[in-house]
């Protein structure tokens, strides 16, 4: 008989509610949960993806032995014993950064598996730790640090107040709201626009920008230089209240004098927006008395995004839109685990990579340094790797050098679901539990809530065959390796105490959150959070030395200068006829390269396809779904191409997470033909200080392939 049980989506911050059908033990299919306090039934259709992949053939569900090139089930005891094994000899011949750790996207979603990261870690000594947000977040942990004294201090819009807001760089329609819990975003955002005004600026006529509100075209990567012309309007207007400001903030003659040469005027020929335009957009912004500058990935992932991200919040800040009610907002538990972290120590640039010397964020190290840490000899040389749903194959840059680094470990186990494009050099492949799964609690989205809310769900059905929880496996890879944990003392009384379940610290955070446990396994549904929806940081809980917020762009070495070079630069180019900005999306029914083994979500779908402007398309004669060739130093991908005006001309936009290796042992993404984006991205140039690669507005040439 089937039964339906209450769930969540674990794809992206949205964590939309959802009813799961199960049959004979099975799931079979999942819908939106109108009882959800916050998503009201609305899903984008992804949550379909959660059953594909419990229920997949192709689905790693007993511990794999590569032996000969081939991958062959063994018991979960000798995949154990054997890695533990390795572990030891590794350490024993090489030292204690003989091994390294990769985290991907889906683990950020998993509110179990970071502590016991944290305590693997420790316990196994590894400094070159690795993670997706080195493509994704870094830059913003950054510039909260600089600025605001932690990196958990990263600011969402409060959409359901804020009369006027400006997005940059962020397609919540599609994403669900990165940096910020945004379920059925298309209807919030037309009630903003109906009371007040809604801005999407961004190289692409986004999805976003067609549901509501007025889009603006900007250059790819030249986002600063619109937030410094709209500080320039600012200051020189005087629209700002100089005495505030410096009540809860230093550096702000600084600031002044650094964006005084980027008029709109100076800027307009840079970003593509008329001076008028940036005049109008920042007359409303202040004009507004509620009003929020929103940003997301397109800013992140430039060619100085940590600084870019820093203004963002500099332009909220000396607007007297930040930290208030209806502007950009900061939760209680990014405040409480802000606070947390700094008694443990835990802050940036904590450790450093061999190569390169890039700091850590947050612990984690940039993976664009990775497959140097891998090849390059002499002391610290990582020879064994543990990845953890991961595949940066794919997603980091230049996958190219990355598979030649792989080839190179002495050991290499992935935790994860399937042989994926990464795990099909690993040794080991350890089964992971998929999210129906597994319990869970919304603790990643719990950060940046506009409608505080807490919601718990017990596992759907339990795991296929041999598969286990991430944290589970974990703790028993510890134990296997038979080495002494160095974790925090509270860490290790966290591992050491739950051996049969995480579930105290999901009681534990929703206590914090105001939220009795006892009411919220009542409510599987989720409970709404009574009191204040945001907390005051400003002027109370900056936690910079002297308290207050860091306006001085200097705090960044050698920043000014660096912006500089880039604006002449940008005013002396001539791009060659063929020379477009490539820059990447990611699409309604994908997730980075995780859910492409779906059946649901790759019907009709056998490659990424390329977008580009009508006009660029014209003079190049290349015409709707001709087959195009677009290259650089690195190398070069074929794909086809829609011709749209969509797309700003001198743009051209290739899906990313896309190019799987035909050999890997997840069926449906093998037999694909599309091409990795990342393979043009340069993973020997990376921003400083946060180790962020150039993504978007890499220079390539684009060509039609003869038939």
């Amino acid at each position: 008989m089937a039964q339906k049980k209450v769930s969540m989506c674990r794809f992206c911050e949205g964590d939309c509610g959802i009813l799961v059908t199960v049959e004979n033990g099975r799931p079979v299919s999942a819908e939106g949960d109108r009882n959800h306090p916050v998503s009201k039934g609305h899903t984008c259709g992804k949550q379909m993806a959660m059953v594909d992949i419990t229920n997949d053939p192709d689905r790693i569900v007993h511990p794999m032995k590569r032996v000969a090139g081939k991958l062959q089930p063994i018991s979960w005891g000798q995949a154990l014993e054997e890695i533990g094994a390795k572990v030891r000899e590794l350490q024993n011949r090489y030292g204690p950064d003989a091994l390294g750790l990769y985290m991907g996207n889906p683990a950020g979603f998993n509110y179990a598996t970071v502590p016991f990261l944290t305590a693997f870690k420790s316990a196994l000594g590894i400094r070159n730790a690795w993670s997706a947000g080195s493509q994704d977040v870094q830059n913003k942990l950054f510039a909260s640090e600089l600025m605001l004294g932690s990196f958990m201090y990263i600011p969402y819009p409060d959409v359901e107040r804020t009369d006027c807001l400006i997005i940059l760089g962020a397609n919540p329609v599609i994403s669900g709201g990165s940096g910020i819990n945004f379920p059925r975003s298309g209807k919030r955002l037309k009630e903003i626009d109906e009371r007040g005004k809604v801005y999407v600026i961004d190289p692409r006529r986004t999805e976003t920008a067609r549901a509501a509100g007025e889009h603006v075209f900007i250059r790819p990567d030249t986002d600063l230089f619109l937030l410094m012309s709209m500080l320039n309007l600012i200051f020189k207007d005087s629209r700002y209240d100089k005495a505030a400001v410096s009540r809860v903030a230093e550096g702000i003659e600084q600031l002044e004098e650094a964006v005084e040469p980027y008029t709109p005027k100076a800027t307009e020929k840079i970003t593509g927006i008329p001076a008028r335009k940036v005049a109008e957009i920042t007359d409303n912004f202040l004009s507004y008395s509620r009003s929020a500058l929103y940003n997301r990935i397109g800013t992140d992932l430039g060619t100085l995004p940590t600084y870019t991200d820093w203004l963002v919040k500099a332009v909220n800040l000396v607007a007297n839109r930040l930290d208030r009610e209806g502007d950009m907002i900061f939760s209680k538990q990014i405040v409480g685990a802000a606070q947390l972290f700094q008694s443990m120590g835990v802050r940036n640039g904590t450790t450093h990579s061999r190569i390169r010397g890039y700091p850590s964020t947050a612990s984690f190290l940039p993976a664009g340094v990775m497959a140097d840490e891998i090849l390059t000899p002499g002391e610290g040389q990582v020879r064994g790797l543990f990845m953890v749903c991961g595949n940066p194959m794919i997603t980091v840059p230049n996958g190219a050098h990355l598979e030649k680094a792989l080839k190179e470990l002495e050991l290499f186990v992935a935790l994860d679901f399937y042989e994926n494009d990464t795990a099909v050099h690993a040794d080991y492949i350890l089964p992971a539990a998929t999210p129906l799964e597994r319990e869970e609690i919304n603790l990643a989205s719990g950060n940046f809530q506009p409608i505080p809310y807490v919601q718990y769900v017990e596992a759907v059905v339990p795991p296929r065959g041999e598969a286990r929880e991430d944290w589970r496996i974990l703790r028993d890879l510890i134990i296997s390796a038979r080495l002494p944990v160095k974790a925090p003392a509270a860490i290790q009384k966290l591992v050491g105490s739950l051996p049969l379940s995480p579930k105290p610290l999901a009681y534990l955070f929703a206590a914090y959150k105001g939220v009795n446990p006892i009411k919220l396994r009542r409510n599987p549904h989720g409970v709404t959070v009574d009191g204040p929806h945001y907390n005051l940081v400003l002027g109370k809980k900056v936690l910079t030395r002297n308290g207050l917020a860091n306006l001085d762009p200097r705090s960044l070495p050698g920043i000014i200068d660096q912006a500089r070079s880039r604006f002449d630069e940008l005013k002396k180019k001539k791009r060659p006829r063929n020379e477009l900005l490539m820059i990447t999306l990611r699409d309604r029914r994908s997730q980075n390269s995780w859910i492409h083994n779906c059946p649901s979500m790759m019907k009709n779908r056998k490659s990424n396809i390329a977008r580009m402007n009508t006009k660029d398309a014209e003079r190049l004669g290349i015409a709707q779904d001709d087959r195009i060739r677009v290259k650089n130093k690195l190398g070069r991908i074929e794909l086809p191409v829609k011709v749209t005006d969509n797309i700003m001309a001198g743009v051209i936009v290739v899906p990313h997470g896309w190019g799987h290796n035909p050999k890997a042992g997840w069926k449906t993404a093998a037999a694909t033909s599309g091409v990795n984006s990342n393979l043009l991205c340069d993973d020997q140039v990376l921003e400083r200080p946060s180790g962020h690669p150039l993504m978007n507005g890499i220079p390539v040439q684009v060509s039609k392939v003869s038939k």
